[in-house]
């Protein structure tokens, strides 16, 4: 250990007077390779702007992706480091990944990195950072290496590579296998979508060869210079976000030469800047990757005390100001707001309700044009727009809605922050894009529509119904309220705006100039059709970006929870905030006002304004951000949240750190001028305390992440010493004897007969439904895929009213009509017979995960998705399964006649009639087989596996916590309505399958509920609101929403307020 800890002295004074004055030897063939790689991706770039296919450029992209997780995911963290183990599939895939990287084979990238670890910038490091940033970019495989480099790494341990029998393959014939992968793939696949050789090489091969190369070479040249170095700063590498960005995340390099086994490579930063990370754990939840290694935050936190720069403490000790100031709404306002809206609603009561519409015809006929042109514009994007335009389009989206949202909102209506001229000029530029009326219009309805929301003067009043609050409110004349409010409203500031002035004046010309002219017009720079451009750039952006804007007026003021104040109608609901740039989190914003985040809670994903301002804060253009202290939030939410989802233990996933720097992040922050000291090999640091939010969120030290969503208590761990260990087991490593942090697989291993005639049709059959949803998008009449959108529907009811509701769990009856159709749509579905189905689902609830399910979800997902159908079922399976009892479905004739002709009827219904049926209308044979019968069968097949896969993994259980199944909505969308998981394993006979969840989660619900009107289903079961709500509190796990009405957190006036459907006839 003694030899490792002064290894650095050793090795620098032996070489101080060499490394310097060492010649370089070229390596030319290196030079000349490297050289000519470079010119034809510059070609390649041309290539790209010019005249490459969208798909081409996709599919180049993709492979990006895929060599950098074969280096980042295989290569470095498994191979090199042991981070983590893999099963054989993985092994394989991350082989292939690798390959396709060509950075030599695995041998060679190993033993150079674990030389780089145990050297690291010394003459022994292969790719020394202390000899200037060419050189540890790209120089080093220009020139020989220095003879320390060679003399050890064949003194390094790579005895284990050495007895893997694929990596010996892969070394054996690893340049037949580059060019395989590298070259002729990428250069031949492309020509599927007819893309000419020559471009699909200098694209797909030769610049995404070079791109993918300089991502790795910027782990060691800029991840050695320029950052942080939070965990030691006595060594080179450093914490660099825009590295991992590139790098799949590989940019957080202080902490991994600190912690080299921890198989996340980081200890901050989400999926999004550590894609790798993402990646393992996924396989890890498919079981493929296991053993995932990581570090205690004990063990961090002692290493940044010990080790650290001192920004990282500095910060958590930062006394952070709070701002209160608002000029136009004051705290007690706000807190109030509630008695002031309803002295509105007293005087409005009556007269909102029997308000006749008076339509401003203008603005219809404007509107109806615009829509019917945006749906002419979807047309253009999918059949003939250039992939330029549509990103164009998109760009311009972004730009207009930051313009409302971070300008006229943030910015001009609630004065959250102060601009200076730069950044206000842009922000009027963006939002005049938008057509929304000039910024005295927006604010002015604004103000309004927060100091009386939802009553008659708010001018898009949420209780006129989803409508009104979205579109209707600009369809119609005001209600004489909104106008008497308005003009008492404060608006002096924005009158005494020059700026604001200039452009209300001049508001028309400058909407025909940026919203229609510019957006029509740019686009012929790259030969794009004018009309096409005009229908995709300003007609269906505009509608797109408008209906992103009104849906925080409805949907925001509709669905969601109320963590904030139970007792106002604005809700927290991130979709929204996903389309409106960070605008759907409007509970806290109508509580807090104020605050330029408009959210305490959700990420940059979820907030595209609050990144943009926060961005605009560092370069000095934004300032005075005000927010909100953790202190008033957590009164407020004690005082009048309706606990539906807040909770503070959801901070750890945006500030994940001990409670000071969690406090420290979550305080009000003030920008203050830092000076910054840079100095070789050390980063930068700052004299001053760092007080924005962005920059604690970049620096404060975290909780891993993985401790968090699987509850696995961390032992501490081993630490290292200087940069020097290679790995958790090396023996230079001081702690080799500390019990490793292991992440150990979920399920039980077991040994899997498979079964290869089902992986050879489930493989033929799913390549089909891939080719035919290239000819579903790209070829088919639109006809033809409203004809296979039918056949889905169809053969989904044929599976969850039929099989699932009533044949398995006789949660209602059905008369002989019904029955019939009910068993067509379940053979069109070619999911098994009825009686084999409801069956199999028996045994599935009466032995739910485990080995007595057929698709137990404990042995992953992707065993519970399609690997149960690819092996051998296991004995207990077949052992339960003829004690469950069938003599119900068996006694059943229309049961037991599908099920004797069950080969003949199944071939007509799936495949036969959907495939000859569209060439009535002139479609091909070869089109609607593959759209209406294999893509739909592989669509509908993958959606139904979701509810066995999905929906009991990833969720929340707000019935029975103590069941694997969950609630999860997507699942419910495109399952119609199957995802409500964790209620129906609660409560299996209700027809429902759910608690709450309207007909368009539920589509299913809505098909019994017509045939119950219809008279043909009766006897629907269902579930007492009493009974429910006694299981909820007896083993529910705390995320349930309110009951309905007898709920004690329902307002009164929504009782009041309520309709009763269907009422009780009374003779």
């Amino acid at each position: 250990m003694h030899d490792v800890i002064n290894n650095d002295t050793v090795i620098k004074n032996s070489t101080e007077n060499t490394m310097r004055s060492k010649q370089w030897h070229l390596v030319w063939h290196n030079v000349i390779f490297f050289s000519l790689l470079h010119i034809g991706s510059v070609y390649g770039i041309y290539l790209l702007i010019t005249k490459a296919k969208w798909q081409t450029i996709v599919f180049a992209y993709i492979l990006y992706v895929m060599c950098a997780v074969g280096v980042t995911a295989g290569v470095h963290r498994l191979w090199s480091h042991r981070s983590y183990k893999a099963k054989l599939p993985l092994k394989i895939i991350l082989l292939f990944f690798y390959t396709m990287a060509y950075q030599g084979s695995v041998f060679q990238w190993v033993r150079d990195h674990r030389v780089h670890h145990k050297y690291c910038d010394t003459d022994a490091d292969p790719h020394n950072s202390t000899r200037g940033f060419f050189f540890s970019h790209i120089g080093w495989l220009l020139m020989k290496k220095h003879p320390d480099v060679k003399t050890k790494g064949h003194d390094i341990e790579l005895s284990d590579i050495k007895a893997d029998k694929l990596l010996r393959f892969q070394q054996k014939y690893y340049y037949l296998l580059v060019l395989l992968v590298c070259y002729l793939a990428p250069t031949f696949i492309p020509i599927l979508w007819n893309e000419e050789k020559l471009t699909a090489f200098y694209i797909a091969a030769v610049l995404r060869l070079t791109i993918s190369q300089h991502a790795i070479f910027f782990i060691n040249s800029a991840a050695h210079m320029w950052g942080t170095k939070p965990y030691d700063k006595d060594i080179r590498p450093v914490e660099t976000k825009f590295v991992s960005l590139l790098a799949c995340g590989e940019g957080f390099h202080n902490y991994h030469h600190t912690f080299p086994w921890d198989y996340k490579a980081a200890e901050l930063g989400g999926y999004t800047l550590n894609t790798s990370r993402l990646f393992i754990d996924i396989m890890a939840k498919i079981g493929w990757a296991y053993d995932l290694k990581t570090v205690s935050q004990e063990l961090i936190e002692k290493r940044v005390k010990r080790t650290g720069d001192e920004i990282i403490r500095i910060l958590i000790k930062v006394n952070f100001k709070h701002y209160i100031k608002n000029k136009f709404i004051k705290m007690h306002d706000v807190i109030n707001n509630d008695t002031v809206n309803t002295g509105m609603k007293n005087s409005t009561k009556n007269t909102m309700r029997s308000r006749p519409w008076q339509p401003v015809w203008f603005n219809v006929i404007t509107f109806l044009l615009m829509h019917i042109g945006s749906a002419y514009g979807i047309y253009l994007v999918i059949t003939q727009a250039k992939w330029q335009t549509i990103v164009f389009a998109y760009v311009l989206y972004v730009m207009s809605t930051v313009g409302v949202t971070a300008g006229a909102h943030r910015l001009w209506s609630h004065r959250s922050y102060k601009a200076r001229l730069p950044l206000k000029i842009i922000l009027l530029f963006f939002f005049t894009m938008a057509f929304q009326g000039s910024v005295f219009q927006w604010v002015r309805d604004h103000r309004v529509h927060h100091k009386y929301c939802d009553t008659d003067a708010d001018p898009h009043n949420s209780k006129r119904g989803f409508f009104f609050s979205h579109i209707g409110w600009l369809l119609m004349k005001k209600h004489p309220d909104v106008k008497a409010k308005g003009h008492d409203i404060e608006l002096s500031d924005i009158k005494a705006d020059k700026l604001l002035r200039f452009q209300q004046k001049y508001y028309y010309l400058y909407v025909l100039l940026l919203s229609y002219m510019a957006p029509t017009f740019i686009p012929l720079l790259w030969n794009e059709e004018k009309w096409t451009a005009f229908y995709i750039a300003v007609v269906l952006r505009l509608t797109i970006s408008l209906h992103a804007v009104f849906s925080i007026n409805s949907v925001a003021h509709m669905w969601g929870t109320k963590p904030y104040d139970k007792d106002i109608r604005p809700v927290e609901t991130k979709s929204v905030s996903l389309v409106a740039c960070g605008e759907g989190f409007h509970n806290y914003h109508h509580t807090f006002p104020w605050d330029y985040r408009t959210a305490e809670l959700g990420g940059y994903a979820f907030n595209t304004s609050r990144l943009f301002i926060d961005i605009m804060a560092k370069i000095g253009w934004a300032y005075d951000l005000r927010t909100v202290s953790q202190e008033l939030i957590q009164k407020r939410v004690k005082r009048t949240g309706d606990d539906s989802s807040h909770t503070t233990t959801d901070y750890s996933r945006f500030f994940r750190g001990d409670e000071d720097s969690r406090l420290a992040c979550e305080r009000e922050t003030s920008a203050t001028d830092a000076s910054v000291v840079e100095g070789p090999g050390r980063g930068s640091q700052s004299e001053e305390p760092v007080t924005t939010l962005l920059t604690c969120q970049l620096l404060v030290v975290t909780r891993p992440q993985y401790k968090e969503k699987n509850n696995i208590t961390m032992p501490p761990q081993g630490q290292t010493k200087g940069s020097w260990v290679l790995y958790e087991t090396d023996a230079s490593n001081e702690d080799v004897n500390a019990p490793p942090v292991v992440v150990p697989s979920s399920a039980e291993k077991r040994e899997l007969k498979i079964v290869w005639r089902n992986v050879i049709l489930m493989g033929s059959l799913h390549l089909g439904g891939i080719y035919g949803a290239y000819l579903f998008f790209f070829k088919a009449m639109w006809f033809t895929k409203l004809f296979a959108f039918v056949l889905y529907i169809c053969s989904g009811l044929g599976i969850t009213a039929g099989a699932h509701r009533l044949w398995a769990h006789k949660s209602y009856k059905a008369r002989l009509p019904l029955r019939l159709m009910l068993t067509v749509f379940n053979t069109i579905a070619f999911q098994d017979s009825a009686i084999d189905w409801a069956r199999d689902h028996r045994m599935h609830h009466k032995y739910s995960e485990t080995d007595a399910d057929p698709h137990n979800a404990t042995r992953g997902f992707f065993f519970a998705h399609v690997g149960w159908l690819l092996v051998r079922k296991h004995p207990q399976i077949k052992a339960k399964g003829h004690t469950i009892d069938m003599s119900d479905l068996r006694s059943d004739p229309i049961l037991r006649f599908q099920k004797k002709h069950y080969m003949i009827l199944m071939p007509l219904a799936c495949f036969i009639l959907p495939s000859y049926i569209p060439t009535l209308w002139g479609e091909s044979l070869w089109n609607s087989y593959f759209v209406c019968a294999l893509f739909r069968y592989v669509w509908v097949l993958n959606v139904t596996w979701l509810v066995n896969s999905a929906a009991h993994l990833w969720g929340i259980k707000p019935y029975d916590k103590h069941i694997n199944p969950v609630e999860t909505k997507p699942v419910s969308l495109v399952v119609l309505g199957e995802g409500f998981h964790n209620y129906h394993h609660t409560f299996p006979w209700d027809y429902k399958t759910a608690e709450l969840g309207g007909y368009s989660l539920n589509t299913t619900k809505m098909f019994i509920d017509f045939m119950a009107k219809i008279g043909w289903a009766y006897d629907l079961k269902t579930v007492s609101t009493d009974v429910i709500q006694k299981r909820v509190k007896r083993t529910g796990d705390g995320t349930h929403p309110v009951w309905g009405e007898e709920d004690q957190d329902v307002h009164i006036e929504d009782k009041i307020t309520r309709n009763i459907l269907s009422p009780e006839k009374t003779e």
